[in-house]
């Protein structure tokens, strides 16, 4: 019976433990996100949509597909997007100095899209699933 209370003990200070903490990791939630990138109706591939919050810390990105579709998993390979703001940009998956992609894609007017400094598009992440639908006019 003492060997009993003895492992018992341990296992029940665990378990409560477990259970008031929540489980938690030590990361701030996430949600999940998928959405569309278009340009004036019009897939826009070859990109990349970074979602990266107010702080900078945990930010996240979506590849689209051939058709504008994407699935968005935050930097470290997780599905899923910090709770909270965001700011939204697009940027070139390949960094070519010489012959960006960028301007020809998206023409001057349009960017401010591709600089997190300069972008106006925000993304309110909340609990559940969230989809973010952008067409660059």
């Amino acid at each position: 019976m003492y060997a009993m209370r003895m492992f018992a003990t341990p296992f029940f200070v665990a378990l409560i433990a477990a259970l008031v903490s929540g489980c938690s990791d030590g990361r701030p939630p996430k949600a999940p996100m998928t959405g569309r990138l278009t340009l004036q109706g019009k897939p826009l591939t070859n990109v990349v949509v970074n979602i990266v919050p107010e702080d900078l810390s945990f930010g996240a990105y979506g590849l689209p597909d051939e058709d504008g579709y994407f699935r968005v998993v935050s930097s470290n390979g997780d599905d899923g997007v910090v709770l909270g703001t965001h700011k939204v940009f697009v940027g070139e998956l390949e960094k070519n100095v010489e012959n960006p992609v960028l301007p020809k894609l998206l023409g001057a007017e349009r960017m401010r899209y591709a600089s997190y400094e300069k972008t106006d598009m925000t993304v309110d992440v909340k609990k559940g699933q969230n989809e973010l639908v952008i067409d660059l006019k």
